[in-house]
Order: C-alpha cells, then structure tokens, then sequence
C-alpha cells in the first residue's frame, strides 16, 4: 500500500489581516487555492473580511515562494513552494 505526501504549506498574512488573523495558518494541502478554501474554513470571519475590504478597495497578492501568482494560475500551484 503506497501513501501520498502532502505538503505542509503556510499561508502567510501581511498587513492588516496580520491584526486580525495572525501572523500564519498551516494545512497540509496539494495548492494554493486548497490552501485558501481551508483558511476560510478555519478563520470563519476571513471571507467576511476580504469581501468587506474589497469594498473599500483594498486587493490582495498571493505569492507561492517568492512569485506572484495570477488568478487564473492558482490552480497549477500543486506542488510548489511551501508558502502561500
């Protein structure tokens, strides 16, 4: 019987979401978006807050590693970096 490895990634929150959230979430997760859903998850209020901010017109960066990803690369993250 083989098992899969799934990595241990961090999502790492800067500026004000650092205030609310904290400094970082880890999941053992194959990308970026997994990564994300999760977060949302466990930090029941961050979708709340994301959406309300946007309102406001504060946008979010994610990086894997040290490289911005678009949106449309979120998915094709599988397996890069350790760090969201």
């Amino acid at each position: 019987m083989s098992s899969v490895s799934i990595k241990i990634r961090t999502l790492c929150f800067h500026g004000p979401l650092v205030t609310e959230f904290g400094l970082a979430v880890k999941y053992r997760a194959n990308g970026a978006t997994k990564v994300i859903s999760t977060a949302k998850n466990l930090l029941p209020s961050l979708e709340h807050y994301m959406l309300a901010v946007d309102k406001c017109g504060l946008t979010f960066a994610v990086f894997v590693g040290k490289r911005n990803i678009k949106e449309d690369e979120l998915e094709l993250t599988s397996g890069s970096g350790d760090s969201v």
